[in-house]
């Protein structure tokens, strides 16, 4: 009898401890929060990447700029925020109970792309590379068409590229380009 109460008083302490350990470890960790900004305008940015290296873990923000990434350990990371046409942030941030929300502001990548061309391969080559015919379109023949997309835009005017459309694709359908 005073081995089953022994053996019952050591198993009801493990319990005990353990749910004390677990509330402990859940309470180390905390949701993030933040907004993006464009550091000229202090506009907010969506659709930013915010992704914490160490973690592998991350998010995208929303319309009005704010992320949220949940189930964050206290400690120190590295976050890298990124998005096209911005410049590339990487920040150490501390989390812990009284840090949780964390606001960047993204400057603008002002560096102009060079042209590339796109061969059959999916290999981009310079233009005087490539040892056959290239065809380019210009952003002002794109904008001389009256169409609702730049998929649409591109029917007609590039040889073997051809628009394929769905019914109401102006209206919220879908276009496809097939190349030859």
């Amino acid at each position: 009898m005073l081995k089953k109460l022994l053996c019952s008083l050591l198993s009801f302490m493990i319990v005990i401890i353990f749910g004390a350990l677990t509330s402990i470890a859940m309470a180390q960790s905390s949701t993030i929060t933040g907004t993006i900004t464009d550091a000229n305008t202090g506009d907010p940015i969506p659709q930013v990447n915010v992704f914490i290296m160490e973690l592998g873990t991350g998010e995208a923000t929303d319309f009005d700029g704010r992320f949220e990434i949940p189930n964050v350990e206290h400690g120190t990371y590295t976050v890298r925020i990124s998005s096209i046409g911005f410049v590339t942030n990487e920040s150490e941030i501390t989390v812990d109970a009284n840090n949780t929300e964390f606001n960047f502001a993204l400057r603008e990548d002002i560096r102009a792309l060079d042209d590339v061309v796109v061969t059959a391969f999916g290999l981009t080559r310079e233009q005087r590379s490539v040892g056959y015919s290239v065809q380019e379109i210009s952003g002002d023949v794109v904008n001389r068409v009256d169409q609702g997309n730049i998929v649409g835009a591109l029917a007609g005017n590039v040889a073997g590229v051809q628009v394929v459309g769905s019914a109401g694709a102006n209206l919220g359908g879908s276009e496809r380009i097939r190349i030859r």
